[in-house]
């Protein structure tokens, strides 16, 4: 395995909900990659909140292949550790981001690491969920009933192609939230038709602080088997009842695995 790391700072938005112009982390990659690493730091304002799409292609002619990737800026904030994500990138590829907030011209820096991985032949990453006319996800309401899971909200009614992983992207519903500090949820991804899903990620715990109504983590990924035309949906509980402080917003970004060389299966994960 090798890997190659590009920044590129800034990545601005356009007008309020608007994507800004194209900035590239390189012109020409070295080698087929299938698999890389994202990193996202933002300035210091919070309240902000950003989509990021990441392109391949000649400039002015850019092709999304991962978009609306969704971060709620704190006062200062990383996105953890590198956030894996499969896609193909064939060599000699001109790779850029561009992205949109709530408010025009924010600014952020962002890392990349690709890896020298042969093509799967993946489907690119599909994006469930993103709300580009508020530059956030979708928002769960887990109701009025502290850590009772509410109804569950529909991403997909009908997955177009197989999901062997998600990255789900967190973030308070709206601009100085008031978030009280050790507000927990408790989300649930669930497959089947309304009324009778069945949970396959269960209880995935997010924070959230008074600090700067920052969301933790921001971006997770979970190895999960989900085949093509599946109903997708999200529900949650939460600490508080309080309408301003319960409510979250996701985003689910779907993608896929090559198969495990040589056994013509998938592999579920990759521990380097």
């Amino acid at each position: 395995m090798a890997l190659t790391s590009y920044f590129v700072n800034p990545v601005t938005s356009g007008a309020a909900n608007t994507k800004g112009a194209y900035a590239a982390f390189v012109a020409s990659t070295p080698y087929d990659c299938s698999r890389l690493f994202l990193m996202v730091r933002g300035t210091s304002v919070a309240n902000r909140f950003l989509l990021f799409d990441l392109a391949i292609g000649a400039a002015s002619a850019e092709t999304v292949v991962v978009a609306n990737i969704a971060v709620g800026d704190g006062a200062d904030f990383v996105i953890g550790a590198f956030v894996e994500i499969n896609v193909d990138i064939p060599m000699g590829s001109r790779v850029s981001m561009r992205c949109q907030s709530v408010t025009a011209s924010t600014v952020a820096a962002v890392a990349l690491m690709l890896e020298n991985r042969a093509l799967g032949a993946l489907t690119a990453p599909v994006t469930y969920g993103a709300n580009t006319a508020a530059s956030r996800g979708t928002q769960i309401d887990p109701g009025a009933v502290i850590s009772t899971k509410g109804a569950y909200v529909e991403f997909s009614a009908s997955t177009p192609a197989r999901i062997d992983a998600v990255m789900l992207c967190a973030t308070v519903n709206a601009q100085a939230a008031a978030i009280a500090s050790g507000t927990v949820w408790s989300v649930d991804v669930a497959t089947g038709g309304s009324g009778s899903e069945t949970v396959v990620i269960p209880d995935l715990l997010y924070i959230a602080n008074s600090t700067d109504d920052k969301v933790s983590p921001g971006l997770i990924r979970i190895p999960v088997s989900i085949p093509a035309a599946t109903r997708l949906a999200v529900r949650c509980d939460c600490n508080r009842n309080t309408a301003t402080e319960r409510l979250l917003c996701l985003t689910v970004i779907g993608m896929q695995e090559p198969a495990a060389s040589g056994s013509g299966q998938r592999s579920v994960a990759y521990l380097g």
